[in-house]
């Protein structure tokens, strides 16, 4: 099935599902549109699966609900259109930022080093996502080897620097803006 479709009943499904655990309708459609691709996936291709019959597919559909970083690469990388590898791309930089506004909040301004890591493992190492960027800049393939670790040492050593140069300064990251909008305590 498209990507689109799948992405609109893992929505549904997540809102669904979301909507009587948090009952906050923005809470609610937030993370439901960046969980739907995930779960559309792999939810609602297990469920197809399994209602077709074939329980060893729907097992393997199953196998990237819980890495759903791995579940927009192969949803969005896979693909020939561009305009979803742009998607697919603003679905993990949003994810990436998520993490790192978690991450900051709780351990500071050094868990920022470790975001790629993180995207990284939890994208079962972002195979799509490495050999679309290896066609399309051939020169720099090199760094999308050895599962894109040269990449992931690149860009943690610089994302440490960063951290560095500002703790040298005297500064901290104590937290990263949130652009949603707060409930107010009654």
């Amino acid at each position: 099935m498209d990507v689109i479709v799948l992405s609109i009943a893992g929505f549904f499904i997540v809102a669904a599902i979301l909507f009587f655990i948090v009952r906050n309708l923005e809470a609610v459609i937030f993370w439901s549109a960046l969980c739907a691709p995930a779960v559309g996936t792999s939810l609602v291709n297990a469920l197809i699966h399994a209602f077709s019959g074939n329980y060893e597919l729907a097992a393997q559909s199953l196998k990237f609900l819980p890495f759903f970083i791995a579940a927009l690469d192969k949803a969005f990388f896979m693909q020939t259109d561009t305009t979803y590898h742009v998607v697919g791309a603003v679905f993990i930089l949003i994810w990436s930022y998520i993490l790192a506004h978690y991450a900051v909040k709780k351990f500071g301004m050094w868990s920022i080093p470790i975001i790629p890591p993180i995207i990284w493992g939890v994208g079962l190492t972002l195979q799509n996502l490495r050999e679309k960027l290896m066609s399309t800049f051939p020169n720099f393939a090199f760094l999308f080897d050895f599962y894109g670790i040269p990449a992931l040492i690149l860009t943690t050593s610089l994302l440490f620097g960063i951290c560095y140069l500002i703790w040298r300064r005297g500064y901290q990251i104590a937290r990263l803006p949130m652009w949603l909008p707060q409930r107010k305590n009654k």
